[in-house]
């Protein structure tokens, strides 16, 4: 964008988001990388416990997305902790979860890839995801084990990005 098509409510609200990452900076705040509502519950729940201040991205007007193409949900928590740190210059922590279904066969299982049901590339909403899935369940029987696994990744620059937590 030119500076001289922006105009000057874009550019007050540009220097506003700039000075809030600052402050936030000074203060040691920790962005939660993520959209998803349920995963930012879940990191807060843990930073208030801990007494860690944090934001989002909303809060940062920060609306870039990362692709999500790694073969583990370790690479999509890295990668993606990775992106918003250098978008924010905040240490950021994120989260990166997958399923693996008992029963179904390599292609159809969802993976870190939940959202992409058969390959497609798109985010199907979470009734898709559930409806799809138990059509798939009900083919072997209507019972089968589901195994969630997550990573939970921290930023503290563009080199340094730690695994905080994995399972299993």
């Amino acid at each position: 964008m030119e500076l001289a098509s922006i105009s000057a409510g874009q550019l007050n609200s540009m220097l506003g988001v700039q000075k809030k990452r600052k402050q936030l900076q000074s203060n040691k705040t920790i962005l939660i990388g993520t959209k998803n509502p349920v995963k930012i519950e879940i990191i807060r729940i843990v930073l208030d416990q801990l007494k860690i201040n944090y934001t989002t991205l909303k809060d940062l007007n920060i609306d870039i997305e990362i692709i999500e193409d790694g073969c583990s949900t370790e690479e999509n928590a890295k990668k993606k902790a990775k992106g918003y740190f250098i978008e924010s210059q905040l240490p950021t922590i994120a989260i990166d979860g997958g399923l693996t279904i008992e029963g179904l066969k390599p292609e159809k299982q969802p993976g870190q890839h939940i959202r992409r049901i058969d390959g497609k590339v798109g985010e199907a909403s979470d009734e898709e995801i559930q409806r799809y899935y138990i059509d798939e369940v009900k083919k072997l029987g209507g019972k089968s084990i589901g195994v969630w696994s997550a990573t939970i990744a921290l930023a503290v620059s563009s080199k340094d990005i730690l695994r905080l937590f994995q399972n299993p």
